[in-house]
């Protein structure tokens, strides 16, 4: 995301061309630039943003709000990445079955009946093309509840 990006997006929002945008815009410009928080998210961003007297947001404090996001974003993926290398002992780019089962299991803990049950059950929600893999991006919505 380049700062060219940021000051177009700003641009097109400040439709009127008074150097100010709403806190409603600030989030439009989240989705514009495809980042997409959530309402808990959205509220916090509004709370926290500097305003003119007008009650308008500037094209600064709108750059540090979308940088200050994008970093954020950029650090949750080192930390999804992380968590995919965990599971994914053979380093296919994908979660297998098996892969699954050996770092579910706990080393104090029987495998039951009811653990493969629901092995099978969070496996095929995160498999969603039912290719009998999961990939990087199915891994992230179903096991860290976020959307690539």
């Amino acid at each position: 995301m380049s700062e060219k990006d940021i000051r177009e997006t700003f641009d097109r929002l400040d439709q009127n061309k008074t150097k100010g945008i709403t806190p409603n815009d600030v989030i439009k410009g989240l989705h514009m630039l495809l980042y997409h928080p959530t309402d808990l998210e959205e509220a916090d961003i509004k709370h926290n943003l500097c305003m003119t007297e007008d009650g308008l947001v500037t094209y600064e404090e709108f750059e540090s709000v979308i940088s200050s996001w994008i970093k954020g974003v950029s650090y949750e993926s080192q930390l999804f990445m992380e968590a995919f290398t965990k599971v994914d002992k053979d380093n296919s780019g994908y979660i297998d079955k098996d892969e699954l089962r050996t770092w579910l299991k706990r080393k104090d803990h029987e495998w039951t009946t009811e653990d493969e049950e629901d092995l099978n059950d969070l496996f095929n929600d995160a498999d969603v093309n039912h290719n009998g893999k999961v990939e990087y991006s199915e891994f992230v919505k179903a096991f860290c509840g976020e959307e690539l």
